[in-house]
């Protein structure tokens, strides 16, 4: 049974709350990434993820130069242990309904997966399925 940590593929990307959902965007853009974690005063607050500025930013006609991510970001950040199965993981995500869970270690976050992540490695793993 495959761990979740082995499907962390990039080091956590993270922002301070403060920025505009343009300026969080661009940080995406340039590291690849579709969700940021948000930070305040050094500890992690929310996350940000594509979906939610589709939803709650332009769905909303709200100008993304003047939006704060911190009046979007999603508040709650669901996290699994390093050691949790993948299975339990897609399970857990699949039930809470989200697309990016954070990945912790002695209650650090050390990494956040997405469900596209674990649908790629999936596919990988079985080529039939493509």
């Amino acid at each position: 049974m495959q761990k979740i940590e082995s499907y962390i593929k990039q080091p956590i990307v993270s922002v301070d709350r403060s920025l505009t959902v343009v300026e969080a965007q661009l940080h995406m853009q340039a590291r690849k990434v579709s969700s940021l974690l948000i930070t305040a005063f050094q500890e992690y607050v929310g996350i940000l993820t594509e979906s939610d500025i589709d939803r709650k930013v332009l769905a909303k006609g709200l100008d993304p130069k003047d939006t704060l991510i911190s009046s979007v970001m999603t508040r709650s950040v669901f996290s699994v242990d390093r050691f949790t199965s993948v299975e339990k993981a897609g399970e857990f995500m699949r039930q809470k309904g989200i697309g990016h869970l954070a990945v912790t270690s002695e209650g650090h976050v050390v990494g956040v997966i997405s469900f596209k992540d674990l649908a790629a490695s999936y596919a990988q793993a079985f080529p039939a399925l493509r």
